[in-house]
């Protein structure tokens, strides 16, 4: 049984040209832990374990300019037929400037103990202004390519929060809309648990009960009181991204959700810490008695701070034939003309059939044929 990802990835733009309901928090929430943040001796006798998120979220703002490469495999479990297990596989490279995104990504698939075989290929940009997404299914006969554009920021944002971007492992669940120790700070219920050993580093453990779940929290003060363990239960009245639960996602109805993390490696890079490999388990309960059972591993690998992103070729998008129409997601409601790409960007079709010149012909064809 395929996961709630599944689901929601579909209704990204040009997945069936749905549009994404469920868009995630932006690349500013999303950001690398700094190893400038405070020490773990500065916290004040008053309340020690607000200062100890705090000292998280400073640890949490890292460089406005980085590139970064990211391998995802994704395991959707079967455990009652493990023979009918698939596998997701997805290398990732991500470029972020500023207010710029680039996420370029080939995804991979295999059933059972078949044979890894190529998908999709996505490029989405933000170049600050406006959006545009390449998409080409590599197991059609036609390796159909579809483009869409757009002048809203957030039809990008939800590409970071997917697992395809390893997202957790920089502090953000997929099924929520804002980083962990964001939420455990804004509940006002977090407590300090006590202390584990984790790898050879004493974590603090935070718990909490929040509008969106249970949350539980191993933080490392060696580097910067980022997480280093998780876990979370989302039930009854708990938030799923926005909506409580019970929610209804495609023709499954969701009644609770249990996510285990822990983060295998971290490294110090341009005087940030930074999350290299992680690990994340997932059961997605329905109301039918079906559980979605879904394994994540991330590595994150040629990581650079300030890149040359010209190098990269970042920023510019390839690989769309010239005059291939273009689906424009933001368009106005009366807007009826038809669009394509042409020397890198979006402009109007002029040669194209739009609804009016279709209209006009067919009054045509009817008084030709009153006649």
């Amino acid at each position: 049984m395929r996961g709630i990802d599944w689901f929601w990835k579909r209704m990204v733009p040009l997945r069936g040209y749905a549009m994404c309901l469920w868009l995630g928090a932006c690349v500013l929430g999303l950001s690398l832990p700094n190893a400038n943040a405070a020490s773990p001796d500065t916290q004040p006798a008053s309340d020690p374990v607000v200062q100890m998120l705090e000292n998280a979220l400073t640890t949490a703002i890292g460089p406005s300019r980085y590139a970064v490469h990211v391998h995802t495999e994704v395991d959707h479990l079967n455990d009652e037929k493990p023979a009918d297990a698939t596998k997701e596989l997805i290398d990732q490279n991500l470029f972020v400037d500023g207010v710029r995104l680039d996420i370029a990504q080939t995804t991979f698939k295999q059933s059972g103990t078949g044979p890894v075989e190529p998908f999709l290929i996505i490029r989405s940009i933000w170049d600050g202004s406006r959006y545009s997404f390449r998409e080409q299914d590599l197991k059609s006969r036609t390796k159909q390519i579809m483009v869409a554009a757009s002048s809203r920021r957030e039809d990008i944002d939800g590409s970071l929060t997917s697992y395809d971007s390893g997202t957790f492992l920089m502090g953000q669940l997929q099924y929520d809309e804002k980083p962990m120790i964001g939420i455990l700070k804004d509940s006002g219920t977090c407590k300090f648990e006590g202390q584990e050993d984790i790898r050879g580093h004493q974590c603090s453990i935070v718990e909490a009960k929040t509008p969106e779940g249970q949350y539980r929290l191993s933080l490392d003060p060696q580097t910067g009181y980022s997480i280093c363990k998780a876990s979370v239960t989302k039930s009854t009245g708990d938030r799923l991204k926005s909506q409580p639960l019970p929610i209804t996602v495609g023709k499954m109805k969701i009644i609770d959700v249990q996510v285990n993390l822990q983060i295998l490696h971290t490294e110090r890079i341009a005087n940030y810490y930074v999350p290299m490999e992680g690990e994340m388990e997932v059961w997605i309960h329905t109301d039918d008695g079906k559980t979605m059972h879904e394994r994540h591993t991330v590595k994150r690998t040629r990581f650079e701070v300030d890149p040359d992103f010209a190098s990269h070729k970042a920023f510019i998008m390839d690989n769309i034939p010239e005059g291939i129409p273009v689906f424009l997601q933001d368009r106005a409601k009366d807007d009826h003309l038809s669009y394509i790409w042409k020397n890198g960007q979006v402009v109007k079709d002029d040669d194209g059939f739009t609804s009016d010149k279709i209209d006009a012909i067919v009054n045509q064809e009817k008084n030709a044929t009153q006649k």
